[in-house]
């Protein structure tokens, strides 16, 4: 399970357990291309310490257009090679969608065909617009409210409009309407840019996030970004007096 309320001190891949957020069915999106980078992937996760994963291929209408039920069938291929080579690694399969008008849509009238994941309450990954606020993202909030589904917004510190709100208003009003906030791990040393770096350091030292996801596309950023974004977490969040708050996902 993910560790509650886990001390700053003590951040490490190993005791976060899972990821809730990687692309690695292959030929889906932008992620992994064949099932050996996907294997070579769950392999480098394990060896930094990770217990299991949820994998998020997109849901966006016009660039990747994938539905559930294409996601259902990579995502069997993907564990009956993953469950015999790694067969203690826990994989469940969710879905990065993206918001628009009709994701509300579905979340107002078909919930139960969305691609949910957790253990008490159902998470979904949302993906917002990078460079224009979405004027949506109330109608989205509120209706995941009346279907008690709570809305993960994907990489927060990556958007152009966070960036520029300096004073995170938009994030507080967001974690205030039901949403939970997703921080990319490579954010923090410089993976995405200066712009995300230095949001995604000013997003945690000020703690407005819940998760810190891979967002993991290709074996390569493990080698190149991860070990090294952990090693500066540690370093980091050492220094802090607060606490990390993180929520279950997976029972384990």
């Amino acid at each position: 399970m993910f560790i509650r309320a886990l001390n700053r001190d003590r951040c490490t891949a190993s005791r976060l357990k899972y990821d809730l957020h990687s692309h690695l069915i292959p030929g889906l999106d932008d992620g992994v291309q064949d099932l050996d980078e996907a294997l070579s992937s769950i392999q480098g996760l394990i060896d930094l310490g990770y217990k299991g994963m949820v994998t998020t291929p997109h849901i966006y209408p016009e660039v990747f257009n994938n539905t559930e039920e294409d996601l259902r069938s990579g995502f069997k291929n993907l564990c009956d090679l993953s469950s015999q080579r790694f067969p203690d690694f826990r994989l469940v399969l969710g879905a990065e969608y993206y918001l628009d008008d009709y994701l509300v849509k579905k979340v107002r009238e078909d919930p139960l065909k969305l691609l949910t994941f957790g253990n008490k309450r159902q998470l979904i990954l949302v993906e917002l617009p990078f460079l224009n606020t979405p004027v949506n993202i109330e109608e989205l909030l509120f209706a995941c409210r009346l279907r008690n589904i709570q809305p993960v917004i994907a990489h927060i510190e990556r958007y152009d409009y966070i960036q520029k709100d300096r004073g995170f208003g938009l994030l507080k009003t967001w974690m205030e309407h039901g949403a939970l906030l997703q921080l990319n791990l490579g954010s923090v040393i410089g993976q995405y840019g200066p712009a995300a770096e230095e949001t995604g350091n000013a997003i945690l030292k000020q703690g407005f996030y819940h998760f810190i996801g891979t967002d993991l596309h290709r074996p390569s950023q493990l080698e190149r970004f991860f070990p090294r974004a952990w090693r500066y977490l540690e370093k980091t969040l050492a220094n802090f007096n607060e606490e990390m708050h993180h929520h279950q996902l997976i029972s384990g």
